[in-house]
């Protein structure tokens, strides 16, 4: 195989082959569609990294042996301007042997980011990222799950027979009547909290509301707005981002939810330590609104005393999260639950 070079426009097509060879699923099954959304993610987006370019790897007979996506991302290490990078779409022919991997991912690690962030890795995929060097970071690789409808009974009951599908119906009747009647006061936010869309010019209030956290986004209103659009085309228009207001006007902090089936996901949560629990709590009446039976999402060490106080389970469910730099202070930070790193700083909301 020839060397490692930068990924090109011109090397669109055979990516969008060699994709269909490494990955059984996708969202865009026609290839014209993979390639426009290769185009403008990587070439045409705030994020397609061109001062850290994607790469990809050239194989013996003039196709493409592998391929790995790079994504850019301003934050403050500390109030210091750095370049968070995230890998994605990591992918190798079959016949190229286990070093293809290898070598795109030892570019990645001595690419120009300041530090690396990958919130969707498979267990081979976590283990190539530690024997690169790379870590694991443990508390990300949670999720927590919170139901808001008696509805969720429904989903306990094991198995596919006519029994248990009817007894999954009867439970749902049953639990959405009970809604209505028995209400859920725990997921009620506090009544001086008003609700309204949230704006794209709202991302620049991120590190004023978060409070001390050594390492956070920097969120451009033009650039969040685009984030907003994309999450909002992922979950095929059925995204809840609403920013909540306390008396006078000030925006206490904002959540973003979005619906793949009736398990409705929090995107993100921003809000200052004493806000937290009140802007999940909207997240949570937010879903429970639109017909969601509960509000799962990635654990995080900042929303643990939230998460306490309204009884979410927390479990170890896959992918993992990987973290990586070569700096001690920027790596702690992100080991130690030091950092905003929400759904919106990985790859988790890309629409592959």
């Amino acid at each position: 195989m020839s060397s490692l070079r930068p990924f090109e426009p011109a090397d669109i097509p055979a990516v969008v082959k060699l994709r269909s060879r490494s990955f059984r699923q996708t969202t865009r099954a026609d290839p014209a569609d993979m390639a426009a959304y290769l185009k403008e993610l990587f070439f045409d987006s705030p994020w397609g990294a061109r001062a850290a370019p994607s790469w990809v790897l050239p194989g013996d007979k003039g196709e493409l042996a592998g391929f790995v996506g790079m994504l850019t991302r301003p934050m403050k290490h500390r109030g210091r301007e750095i370049r968070l990078g995230t890998p994605t779409q990591l992918m190798a022919d079959p016949e190229a042997g286990p070093l293809a991997g290898v070598s795109l991912l030892r570019a990645v690690f001595s690419g120009p980011h300041d530090c690396l962030f990958s919130d969707t890795a498979n267990d081979v995929a976590r283990r190539l990222w530690e024997g690169l060097g790379g870590a694991t970071q443990h508390a990300l690789s949670l999720m927590w799950e919170r139901p808001v409808s008696l509805a969720h009974a429904a989903a306990a009951v094991p198995g596919t027979s006519l029994p248990a599908r009817a007894a999954r119906v009867s439970l749902r009747t049953l639990g959405r009547g009970l809604d209505l009647i028995r209400g859920d006061r725990e997921i009620e936010p506090p009544a001086d909290l008003a609700t309204r869309p949230l704006t794209p010019a709202d991302g620049a209030l991120l590190p004023e509301l978060i409070g001390r956290v050594s390492l956070v986004p920097v969120y451009e209103p033009a650039v969040f707005g685009r984030q907003l659009e994309a999450i909002n085309s992922r979950s095929r228009g059925a995204m809840i981002a609403d920013a909540m207001i306390e008396t006078g006007g000030k925006v206490a902090g904002w959540y973003i939810v979005e619906r793949r089936n009736e398990r409705w996901q929090l995107v993100q949560l921003v809000a200052s330590a004493e806000k937290r629990t009140a802007i999940l709590q909207g997240a949570l009446r937010a879903a429970a609104k639109a017909g969601a039976i509960s509000l799962h999402g990635r654990y995080d060490p900042l929303l643990a005393p939230s998460l306490g106080a309204l009884e979410a389970r927390i479990s170890r469910t896959p992918p993992w999260t990987l973290v990586h730099s070569r700096e001690p202070a920027l790596l702690r930070s992100m080991l130690d639950g030091d950092a905003f790193l929400s759904r919106i700083e990985g790859e988790w909301w890309l629409d592959f």
